[in-house]
């Protein structure tokens, strides 16, 4: 193998590990496939949405949504207790 295609080799490889680190490593860590984290992130986004959504209107006016989404903060709070957290 020529120099040049030696390098390329080496660079190609070291861009397969980032990639994998990148999108793989978090979700294995938490024992999911990447598919199966990317599903339980977006329902999260999708819940947190709907508290902003409730707060903002209960911001404006006061007596509608007034322990919704307080409650609906507990239960998220209450599924990520039961997550592996990693630094």
């Amino acid at each position: 193998m020529q120099p040049l295609q030696q390098s390329m080799s080496k660079v190609s490889i070291q861009l397969n590990k980032s990639v994998d680190n990148l999108l793989f490593a978090h979700p294995h860590e938490q024992g999911e496939t990447y598919f199966q984290h990317m599903v339980f992130t977006l329902k999260l986004s999708g819940q947190l949405t709907a508290v902003a959504f409730c707060l903002i209107i209960h911001g404006l006016i006061p007596a509608f949504f007034m322990t919704t989404a307080s409650r609906m903060v507990l239960r998220v709070g209450e599924v990520l207790k039961t997550r592996k957290f990693s630094d």
